[in-house]
């Protein structure tokens, strides 16, 4: 790389920093676009890698120490790092850097940190190590198990932790016009942001693995130069190389003679990212005839994508202005035939994301949601699965999306409780004559006396509306044998895959009790399907044992 494209390279980075991330940190930090008196907080991630190496030598390279050469500690006894100045940009800042060793790769692991530690004792920023046990509380259910995911996770929220912790750094109090201190500058949080070096390679690899998960035409984008990463707002990540190509940050590096480190796990293709780097890229810039066209032509798809949703979304907005209710709630459409509308339903897939922590689900999921409004107009009360522990509910002329399936509308201060239909039952001895009514009525055997089952429930839901229990079953004819998962169970019924959640289940318990329920039937193939513990056909000739009659609307078989 001959040193104009080094500037050129240099020069990108820059403005992307400049035009993209920092003015909006400022204003998400309370603060406005030319509010550059208070140094920024970089936390800049580094693996020890190509990418992430030039990340840093280029901050470096386009900034110059303004003030405290030598890391000094801050108020708060705390490592701070040298405030420097951009060369081109009117903001100082103060440089960190975060490296994560994962463990997983022995002596190559030490090496990428060692490496890390170097650089930055050689060029004064502070660098924070953290190291992968399988203690780490990442505040995720997944932690004690290293994977990809458990992996990012863990990386992301220690990276949110420590930039909260460098940007809470106490201001010293200023002195207003009449010469009292103001001390509400020291109550105020520094700016910050989290920088990663992806790049444009990076956001092509996204664009390719969305189309292969069949994301929904609003979310076909690659990465974003700024990103919220945390729900409230507080943390926020910058991508500053996403206009610069893989080959030409390793032609920076190799022109300034900078050192960075392999990692021979990215050249596995047991990852599918790996799999879209390594084989599916190479094999389409074939195909088109260069990278270059590649590129190209993913750019102009994203940028139509952009185009359209950016359409759609001004005037589902105005939709959803009209459907959405204080509680959240989105109403239903009077005239049935609105929901084939394509504003409606861009409205409602809008609603939906928003209403679950603007989560991007995929057009399968959103698929399944409009076939069932289609398919079952008359059916006011189910629940869907959209993935990542979220549901949509239909109540009546309205839909909610909920977590976990816990309600507001459920009045409960257990919030594992399992929402359902409550059934009508009565209770007749095994000796009666009482008629078999058929599919009117689902037929259970207790050996419970009257009185004994006094506090009985019995509730029908379905497989979705009760997620968070491992339901076991035992069908009839394998009583006496261990019970079954009710998902094993299901397959090997050969319910089909998307049907499972809808299957409805009756399952009893007694009111007040911590006991798990009981999963008392299960229909399938037409029919309810009792359990074998529950089955009249064992009565047998117990003398005290009774038959419980369950009442099923029409609509229940």
């Amino acid at each position: 790389m001959s040193p104009e494209q080094v500037q050129q390279f240099l020069q990108t980075v820059e403005t992307s920093l400049g035009t993209d991330i920092l003015p909006q940190v400022s204003l998400l930090s309370g603060g406005t676009d030319s509010d550059n008196d208070e140094s920024v907080i970089l936390l800049v991630g580094v693996s020890g890698g190509c990418d992430s190496m030039a990340l840093l030598h280029a901050l470096l390279d386009i900034s110059t120490t303004a003030v405290n050469p030598t890391p000094p500690q801050d108020s708060n006894n705390r490592m701070a790092g040298a405030r420097r100045c951009f060369h081109n940009l009117n903001q100082d800042f103060e440089l960190h850097v975060v490296h994560f060793d994962h463990c997983q790769r022995g002596l190559e692991s030490q090496l990428d940190c060692q490496l890390v530690q170097d650089t930055c004792k050689e060029r004064g920023v502070p660098c924070h190590v953290y190291t992968w046990d399988d203690d780490n509380d990442d505040g995720t259910e997944n932690n004690k198990t290293f994977s990809q995911d458990s992996a990012r996770k863990w990386r992301q929220s220690t990276m949110a932790q420590l930039l909260q912790t460098l940007t809470s750094t106490t201001i010293a109090s200023s002195l207003m016009d009449d010469g009292v201190a103001d001390d509400s500058s020291s109550q105020r949080r520094r700016p910050g942001v989290i920088l990663t070096a992806h790049h444009a390679d990076d956001s092509q690899e996204t664009i390719l693995l969305k189309l292969l998960r069949g994301v929904h035409i609003q979310n076909l984008s690659g990465m974003a130069p700024l990103q919220q990463i945390q729900q409230d707002g507080t943390t926020l990540l910058g991508r500053p190389l996403l206009e610069l190509t893989k080959n030409q940050i390793q032609g920076y590096l190799h022109s300034q003679g900078y050192v960075w480190r392999e990692d021979a796990s990215n050249q596995s293709n047991k990852y599918l990212r790996n799999r879209v780097r390594n084989q599916l890229i190479p094999l389409l810039e074939d195909l088109v005839g260069s990278q270059d066209v590649l590129t190209k032509r993913l750019r102009n798809l994203e940028e139509q994508c952009q185009h359209l949703q950016t359409d759609l979304s001004s005037r589902a907005d105005e939709v959803m202005k009209r459907h959405v209710d204080a509680r959240g709630h989105f109403l239903l459409p009077q005239n049935k035939e609105l929901l084939s509308d394509l504003v409606m339903r861009q409205a409602m897939y809008s609603w939906i994301s928003s209403s679950a922590n603007n989560q991007q689900f995929s057009y399968d999921v959103w698929k399944n949601v409009e076939l069932q409004l289609e398919d079952y107009p008359n059916n006011r009360q189910w629940t869907l699965p959209l993935g990542d522990g979220w549901h949509v509910t239909r109540l009546g002329d309205s839909l909610q999306v909920v977590s976990q399936l816990v309600s507001e509308d459920v009045e409960t201060e257990n919030t594992a409780e399992i929402r359902g239909e409550p059934l009508r039952w009565s209770c007749i001895d095994s000796q009666g004559t009482q008629p078999d009514g058929g599919d009117s009525e689902i037929r259970l055997h207790t050996a419970l006396t009257i009185t004994d089952h006094s506090s009985l429930r019995f509730v029908k839901t379905t497989v979705a509306c009760s997620s968070g229990v491992k339901w076991m079953f035992t069908p009839p004819w394998r009583k006496g044998r261990s019970p079954l998962k009710l998902k094993n169970f299901l397959r090997g019924q050969k319910v089909p895959l998307h049907l499972r959640d809808l299957v409805p289940i009756v399952y009893g318990n007694h009111e007040g009790e911590l006991d798990p329920p009981s999963l008392v039937a299960v229909f399938v193939n037409g029919e309810w399907i009792v359990d074998a513990a529950w089955d009249p056909s064992f009565v047998g000739t117990a003398k005290d044992s009774n038959i419980i009659v369950l009442r099923l609307t029409k609509d229940d078989t």
